[in-house]
């Protein structure tokens, strides 16, 4: 995919080119062009620019990664200069000069890569460079990923001396720019989808080349129409290695500050610290959109490069991996914190009990707390961790700790021991002659209380809706299990005078009331419900009821019509609708738990406190204080 030119070139060329030929005050420039900027175009533009205002005078450009030796640079500007150089004198210092002295105008050179130069060329070149462009003798534009001043600390960190000369101090410093987001968005390939463009602008920000790799990928993966999660991954995939680069110049040192306060923003960890910290970073045009990071991917590759420095035992890539751990456990992105650890080498013991209880973190929050849980995975990550600790004694106070990995294991053990798929009415039938079981109770209240509590944690009315849409039916089901020992799939010998009573208010001729027969199951929650509710003014148990009568139950069931919507089509749904629709599931939870047989006065808050984040090690005791902040 050829590059899309979302850089806005026009200014930015056109400023360098009236401070190297100003009449007056001609000067140098120091271009800022970050990792996937494309260098080479922006460093073309200038070039061509120069030469076409310059008047004939020749106008050297030297890539200086590609010079391996200072004989070679003197060579290269020479041939580009279009001026004489000795080729076989003795001293490189000398005839640098020479050659800067020798024409009739200034010499005009655009070094690009200008990062690269003391790898293998010697400081005083510069130093010879400095004293030319200030007597006048030469005019340079330097393109590097960072500012003179960035530069020369990571020179520094490379174990470069600080030069006397201290090139570049004098030069003016441009920083490439991005075109607006509409002016992008007008620059779609008719090849590529509005919704593919849009999506890789998103993951990119329009970094021009890491834009074109994404699209790129697309193009060689088939040009795809839908966007599928498969190639959402690929693109992702795709978008972090291009942006690596650009996340591994956020610094000059081994700090990584900016490096981490992208990451927080990516995060939204100390969101507004992180964001005013990043706008003082001299990218911060590039790097944010808003308080919103312009490239989604730039998240993840400053993650990576954080991974990176972990494995290469760099103990402050170390120090700062493990302290980004800590915060992503406590942010619940335990998926995140796998990754960041996953190979690290000699882990500590703190490392090894977070990495243990991130995986068991993972496992029960990543998907449908419940319904979707892998419980023998979390069986065995609880194992797991379990040996871990039996050999680490120097661990203090750990009971509270085994008991929750107790509890864990009960409620994984007993629910992947149900093999129907309806496995909360399965949980919550009586075991043979021993009436119900404690730990079948336990966890059919806990899926009831998980599955509530995620539908209630929906901010939207059409989300909520659609995560709650078996609840009623299903409390209705347990609790009159429990509290009139009816059960929905093996209908008991029904009371003659409630079928009775029933079929005389039944008022639907073209609809014939149907209640089974002793052992089928109710034909519908309709006759479930009348019957139910017949038992329940009968016997006088509105106390303990979901409804208090026959008559309410009945409204209640006329309301939750409202499910038919969201049951067979994508459907809206209002506030107000969600609220009440909340609200009855509430008050039927609190019904359940009231007649729940074999538990007590089990709460709803115990059975969500078995998701709490297990503790964190630190200086050998356990830290329970992610649990506290979690606010359940």
């Amino acid at each position: 995919m050829t590059i899309i030119q979302t850089l806005d070139l026009e200014p930015l060329v056109a400023d360098v080119v009236a401070d190297v030929l100003h009449s007056t005050a001609p000067g140098s420039v120091n271009v800022v062009v970050p990792p996937g900027f494309g260098d080479r175009i922006v460093g073309s533009a200038i070039v061509e620019r120069l030469r076409e205002a310059a008047g004939g005078v020749p106008v050297a450009e030297l890539t200086m990664d590609e010079i391996p030796d200072v004989r070679t640079f003197i060579a290269r500007l020479a041939a580009g200069l279009c001026r004489p150089f000795a080729a076989d004198a003795a001293d490189s210092d000398l005839a640098l000069k020479s050659l800067l002295r020798a024409g009739e105008h200034p010499a005009i050179y655009v070094l690009r890569r200008f990062h690269c130069t003391l790898d293998t060329l010697p400081p005083w070149m510069l130093a010879c460079l400095r004293t030319a462009e200030e007597d006048n003798l030469a005019r340079a534009v330097v393109m590097a990923p960072a500012s003179h001043r960035r530069l020369k600390r990571r020179w520094e960190k490379k174990g470069h001396p600080m030069i006397a000369s201290d090139y570049g101090n004098s030069h003016d410093k441009r920083i490439v720019r991005l075109r607006g987001a509409a002016a992008i968005a007008t620059l779609r390939p008719k090849s590529v989808p509005p919704h593919v463009y849009a999506y890789a602008l998103k993951l990119t920000g329009g970094y021009p080349e890491v834009l074109a790799r994404v699209l790129g990928a697309w193009e060689r993966g088939g040009a795809s129409i839908k966007l599928d999660r498969v190639l959402q991954q690929k693109l992702c995939a795709e978008a972090l290695a291009g942006l690596v680069r650009f996340a591994e110049w956020l610094d000059h040192d081994d700090d990584a500050f900016f490096q981490g306060k992208v990451i927080d923003v990516y995060h939204r960890f100390d969101r507004d610290d992180a964001v005013e910290a990043v706008r003082q970073h001299e990218l911060h045009e590039l790097i944010l959109d808003g308080d919103e990071l312009r490239a989604g991917s730039l998240g993840p590759a400053a993650l990576q490069c954080q991974r990176e420095a972990l494995l290469r035992e760099d103990p402050n890539g170390q120090r700062r991996a493990r302290v980004r751990a800590r915060q992503l456990y406590l942010r619940a992105d335990y998926s995140e914190v796998l990754r960041l650890l996953a190979d690290e080498p000699r882990p500590a013991a703190a490392t090894e009990l977070l990495r243990h209880h991130a995986t068991i973190m993972h496992l029960l929050t990543d998907v449908e707390p419940g319904l979707d849980t892998d419980w023998p995975a979390l069986l065995k990550a609880i194992g797991e961790a379990q040996r871990w600790l039996d050999r680490n004694a120097e661990v203090d106070e750990t009971g509270q700790l085994r008991r929750r990995y107790a509890d864990l294991s009960q409620i994984a053990r007993t629910i992947h021991g149900i093999s129907d798929v309806r496995i909360v009415d399965r949980l919550g039938e009586p075991v043979a002659d021993d009436g119900f079981d404690h730990d079948r109770v336990r966890a059919a209240l806990f899926l009831l209380t998980l599955h509530f509590d995620g539908a209630n944690r929906r901010r939207g009315p059409a989300g909520a809706l659609r995560d709650g849409l078996a609840l009623p039916e299903q409390l209705l089901r347990v609790w009159a299990r429990w509290q009139l020992g009816l059960d929905y799939y093996r209908a008991p010998v029904l009371d003659p005078a409630i079928v009775a009573a029933l079929t005389q208010v039944w008022d639907k001729p073209d609809s014939p009331l149907k209640l089974p027969t002793v052992g089928e199951s109710f034909p519908s929650l309709w006759s479930f419900a009348l019957y139910a509710g017949a038992l329940l003014d009968a016997r006088a148990l509105g106390e303990r009821a979901p409804e208090r009568s026959a008559q309410e139950l009945m409204k209640s069931l006329q309301f939750l019509v409202a499910r038919n919507d969201p049951a067979h089509a994508l459907a809206t749904a209002k506030r107000a609708l969600r609220d009440r629709y909340l609200e009855l599931c509430d008050r039927w939870l609190t019904a359940v738990f009231a007649v729940a047989p074999a538990v007590g006065d089990l709460t709803r808050g115990e059975l969500l406190r078995i998701l709490l984040p297990l503790p964190l090690l630190e200086d050998g005791s356990l830290d329970w204080s992610p649990a506290v902040s979690d606010g359940r």
